[in-house]
């Protein structure tokens, strides 16, 4: 039997999925490009776009710093800006939205 997720995370993971797409869309690269400069698989990523697959966390944020955007904790409070020299900070672990 397949687990079903918890109720607000459903909802959630679909806000960050929905923005992640439009990100991508309004980037003016392919698919493809994003995958390549991101260091994301672009056949993933393609899927991802296309509605076939979802991302795990680590993947989008990848997406997301090279969109030039941040993924936030829910309820994080005002938008910091992120600090391009720290690669080894983690992506959230939570309930993410693009800022």
């Amino acid at each position: 039997m397949a687990r079903r997720p918890a109720v607000g995370k459903t909802r959630d993971t679909t806000r960050l999925e929905a923005q992640l797409r439009q990100a991508i869309a309004d980037s003016g690269m392919s698919p493809s490009q994003v995958g390549v400069l991101s260091g994301v698989d672009p056949g993933q990523l393609s899927r991802f776009v296309r509605c076939e697959r979802t991302l795990i966390l680590r993947s989008a944020d990848k997406i997301a710093r090279l969109l030039g955007l941040e993924l936030r904790r829910k309820g994080s409070g005002t938008a910091e800006p992120r600090n391009r020299g720290s690669e080894s900070s983690q992506p959230p672990t939570e309930s993410a939205f693009l800022t």
